[in-house]
């Protein structure tokens, strides 16, 4: 049997003790979150929330606070995806650089003749 439990001083909670959330770095730990004014944050995402927002999206499970142990398992892969793009990036870099000196080569060459 469920206890209730009070939630906020207006409302009721059932099944376990209602946690506070104060304004703080936070870690989103759901894949995506929409605020309603339409705005995105993706699973791993580091927000800096006011007490209101931050209790609000602690309710709903959405949040854990940035040095947790969840907020960590949370944030190691996306850490890895970061660096494989970031390396994806470095690779796409390299051929547009080799595509530029390879121009200039040509275009030094056409000037000598």
């Amino acid at each position: 049997m469920s206890r209730r439990v009070p939630a906020t001083p207006s409302g009721w909670q059932r099944g376990r003790v209602a946690e506070s959330w104060p304004a703080g770095r936070y870690v989103l730990v759901v894949d995506n979150y929409e605020t309603p004014t339409g705005q995105t944050f993706r699973r791993g995402d580091v927000l800096d929330l006011d007490a209101e927002i931050a209790q609000r999206m602690g309710e709903v499970d959405a949040i854990a606070p940035e040095e947790s142990t969840e907020a960590e398992r949370v944030r190691k892969p996306s850490r890895v995806l970061e660096a494989e793009a970031l390396e994806l990036r470095a690779r796409a870099l390299e051929a547009e650089a080799r595509r530029f000196r390879e121009q200039a080569a040509a275009l030094r060459g056409r000037g000598e003749r």
